[in-house]
């Protein structure tokens, strides 16, 4: 049995078959720079419908073990895949109080003030594929909404504790859930629905979800490839002759462009708008209001 490779891999050359297939990895990367990020699942189903890569669990496999080596070998940046690992929580710690001091003060140029003050409802997105998350933000952000990996919502606890923080916003609340379209992306639909939606409804909290991605609409309309329901998940109804859809299966940019589209119909743009204005207003006074304290300490 050939031994695993460590740490980075001096030299690293793919042979055979790997050497087109790398070479195409490279493509699907620079073809969507702007959404990096990408999943190693991501990159397998653009392979599958553009590179006419072979749609296999063992397929799969071989790409995976093709950007470790690659990524080991410094011919892909590790930073272009997103694989999930372990979490950290580190304090925030500063050299001294002038390294504090510059850091607040650098800190005011990206103030941000909060949307919810002036929307008519709070949204948020929850995808069922963690890995997807780093992407899904990207386009989130920039109008101050939370993106959620759908794990975990097996436990009652985690599901009250997001029923009580959608009863916190004092708004309606609406969830933009993108997942498979398969039974266990049917089981996260119907948890959120259902169970936390009662949850809402017991703390007062007005809670609607809509399934943006990924649909047999999308599946028909992109081309997407499909595959039977696992044998082995009984967790929910699947009509006889039902083909899966994975939501990773989309091309990047094109579910971006959905999850955008779903996020500005829930919001009121203009109200946006002057959310930002005021937002730079605050970053202005909150840097005069710092620099004057800089020079007074410095005298």
């Amino acid at each position: 049995m050939a031994k695993r490779p460590r740490g980075f891999i001096s030299g690293y050359r793919p042979r055979g078959a790997n050497v087109d297939l790398l070479a195409a990895v490279q493509s699907v990367l620079t073809m969507y720079q702007d959404q990096l990020p990408l999943t190693i699942r991501q990159v397998f189903y653009v392979l599958v419908g553009k590179y006419d890569y072979e749609k296999t669990e063992a397929a799969y496999k071989r790409l995976c073990e093709l950007l470790a080596n690659a990524r080991r070998g410094g011919v892909i940046p590790f930073d272009h895949i997103r694989d999930d690992g372990p979490s950290a929580a580190a304090p925030q710690l500063f050299k001294s109080g002038d390294d504090w001091l510059t850091a607040i003060h650098r800190s005011a140029n990206h103030v941000r003030l909060s949307p919810w003050n002036l929307q008519p409802r709070y949204v948020e997105v929850i995808c069922e594929a963690g890995g997807m998350v780093p992407m899904l933000a990207s386009v989130a952000d920039p109008y101050g909404i939370t993106v959620r990996s759908g794990g975990g919502f097996d436990s009652i606890t985690a599901k009250h504790e997001l029923a009580q923080h959608y009863a916190r916003q004092q708004l309606p609340v609406t969830v933009l859930h993108v997942g498979d379209h398969d039974p266990s992306g049917e089981a996260l639909w119907t948890n959120l629905s259902e169970d936390v939606g009662a949850f809402c409804q017991s703390l007062g909290a007005d809670f609607s979800v809509q399934r943006i991605a990924v649909t047999k609409e999308h599946q028909q309309i992109y081309s997407l490839p499909t595959a039977p329901p696992k044998k082995t998940d009984k967790r929910s109804v699947w009509n006889e002759g039902d083909q899966t859809v994975q939501a990773e299966a989309l091309p990047p940019d094109i579910l971006q462009s959905i999850v955008r589209d779903a996020i500005e119909a829930n919001l009121d743009l203009d109200q946006l708008a002057e959310t930002r204005r005021l937002e730079q207003q605050t970053r202005d006074k909150l840097s005069a209001v710092l620099s004057d304290l800089t020079t007074n300490l410095d005298n």
